[in-house]
């Protein structure tokens, strides 16, 4: 039996391992570099997420509202090289 209080046993982020052997959350960096490119491939990558999730949505009502979701992050994120400098 153990003495100690506490949450000794509890799982802490940075050392709690990967099963894949991937990235951990000490790998992450929190401070992004939020640039114009990387704002603009990140959004592309969401609404490319939902509408995947919009393929597999067996509610056509869910369906819909994630492809308007996507079409609406597209259109409020303009590609960075319409930008103007």
């Amino acid at each position: 039996m153990r003495t100690d209080s506490g949450d000794a046993g509890a799982p802490v982020a940075h050392t709690t391992p990967v099963a894949d052997g991937g990235p951990t959350t000490e790998d992450t960096p929190m401070n992004l570099y939020d640039s114009p490119v990387e704002r603009a491939r990140r959004t592309r990558e969401r609404a490319e997420e939902l509408g995947r999730a919009a393929d597999r949505a067996t509610d056509p009502e869910h369906r819909q509202r994630l492809r308007e979701k996507a079409l609406r992050l597209l259109r409020e994120d303009p590609a960075p090289d319409s930008r103007p400098s």
